[in-house]
C-alpha cells in the first residue's frame, strides 16, 4: 500500500493539468496586456492587418474528465475573430447562470466573456454579458525615461520573422523546458509547422528529475496567423491524457464590425486613457505590402 505520503490526489492531479494549460493557453509578458510586445500576438493570434477570419474552437479531451474535476476553463473557448484591422476577438464561456427578472421568474442562461484587442484604438476591451458590462483599458505600461525604443519595439531581423517563428522562439525561451522541431503538416487545408514543449517533471524523492511526463504540441500557420492546434499530453505512473483545442470551420472573410464594438446597452466599469508607452502596428499579413510611415 502507497504510503500517505506519496499519494497523490485526483484533484491535484486535475487542477495540476487545468493550471499547466491554462498557463500555455495564456498570454506571456506583453501578450497578458494585449497591447505591444515583440510577438506581436494576443493568446496566440497575431495581431496582423490584411488577413481578416472567423473560426470556433473545438475541445477534445481523452479520455473525459470524471464529474466535479474538470476546470471551466479546460472547455471556455468558443470562438476567435479578427478583422482586417488586425483587432482580435476571443470569447470564452463562463458556465450557465439562472438568472432572476424584474418579475421573479428565473431563466438560464450562459455567461460570455469576451477579450477584444484592439491595435487601432490602442485599448483592450473585456465584455460580460451576464451583466452587460465592458472595462476598457489602454495600454498598462509606460515608457521609463532613457530607455531607447528598441527594447520594445522588434528590430529589423525580428519584424522580418514569420509570425510562428516568434512565437515559437518565444516558448523556446520559456524556462524549465526544452523543445522539439516537428516539421510541417496539413491542418485544416493550411501548411502548419509545428513544436513539442516538454515541461519539468517533478523530482524524485532521490532529488534526481524524473523524465518529462507532460509536454505542449503547438501546431501554427503563418498563412493564417494563428495557432491551429494545441494539445497538451500529461501522464502518470497509471494513466494520461491529452486535451486538443482546435481552430474548426475558419471562414477567411471579414467579420462582422460589431463583433470588436462594444454593445450599446452594455456599461463601461472603467476607462484608462493609453500612456505615451509606444504601440505596434498590425503587421500586414504575408505577402502585403507595408505602406511607408
Amino acid at each position: 500500500m502507497p504510503s500517505r505520503r506519496n499519494r497523490t490526489h485526483p484533484l491535484f492531479l486535475a487542477f495540476s493539468f487545468a493550471a499547466a494549460f491554462v498557463a500555455l493557453l495564456l498570454p506571456g509578458g506583453a501578450s497578458a496586456q494585449c497591447l505591444g510586445g515583440s510577438v506581436m500576438d494576443f493568446q496566440n493570434i497575431a495581431l496582423q492587418g490584411g488577413n481578416p477570419f472567423r473560426a470556433e474552437y473545438s475541445i477534445n479531451i481523452t479520455p473525459p474528465p470524471l464529474a466535479g474535476l474538470a476546470s471551466p476553463l479546460l472547455h471556455s473557448m468558443r470562438m476567435v475573430a479578427r478583422d482586417s484591422q488586425g483587432r482580435v476577438r476571443i470569447e470564452r464561456s463562463a458556465g450557465k447562470y439562472k438568472v432572476t427578472g424584474p418579475d421573479g421568474a428565473e431563466t438560464e442562461t450562459e455567461r460570455l466573456l469576451i477579450s477584444i484587442c484592439d491595435p487601432v484604438a490602442q485599448n483592450s476591451i473585456q465584455l460580460d454579458t451576464a451583466n452587460k458590462t465592458a472595462t476598457v483599458q489602454g495600454p498598462r505600461f509606460t515608457m521609463p525615461s532613457g530607455l531607447n525604443m528598441p527594447r520594445f519595439i522588434p528590430g529589423k531581423g525580428q519584424q522580418q520573422q514569420s509570425f510562428c517563428a516568434r512565437l515559437f522562439a518565444m516558448r523556446e525561451r520559456m524556462p524549465g523546458t526544452k523543445t522539439e522541431d516537428l516539421g510541417h503538416q496539413v491542418i485544416s487545408g493550411l501548411d502548419a509547422a509545428g513544436l513539442r514543449i516538454w515541461h519539468n517533471s517533478p523530482l524524485a524523492q532521490d532529488g534526481e528529475a524524473k523524465p518529462a511526463s507532460s509536454y505542449t504540441e503547438m501546431w501554427c500557420s503563418d498563412e493564417l496567423g494563428a495557432v491551429l492546434l494545441q494539445s497538451l499530453v500529461t501522464a502518470t505512473a497509471s494513466s494520461s491524457r491529452r486535451h486538443d483545442t482546435s481552430l474548426q470551420q475558419i471562414e477567411r472573410a471579414e467579420p462582422d464590425a460589431s463583433l470588436f464594438q462594444i454593445p450599446a446597452d452594455f456599461t463601461v466599469l472603467q476607462r484608462e486613457e493609453p500612456t505615451r508607452a509606444p504601440f505596434l502596428r498590425p503587421v500586414p499579413a504575408p505577402g502585403a505590402t507595408a505602406k511607408p510611415q
